[in-house]
């Protein structure tokens, strides 16, 4: 169990225990290919964008800093 914020990709079940959503799991990987590849944050905000792909929060685009988030 983890007490505090879930992070993306992830959410608590019944018994409080984390467990992974695999959609979002999926945004987050591609999130890290896409940078590990060289791409800015600009560029990964702009591709989520494009396939329409809502931030955390729901908006139509990710912010520059929930991306630069998912790196620490």
């Amino acid at each position: 169990k983890i007490f505090g914020k879930i992070c993306y990709g992830f959410c608590r079940n019944k018994d409080g225990i984390v467990e992974t959503i695999p959609d979002k799991a999926t945004v987050v990987k591609m999130i890290f290919s896409l940078y590990l590849d060289g791409n800015s944050l600009e560029d990964i905000q702009q591709y989520l964008f494009e396939i329409q792909i809502p931030s955390p929060s729901g908006k139509e685009k990710w912010s520059r800093d929930v991306l630069n988030k998912l790196q620490v």
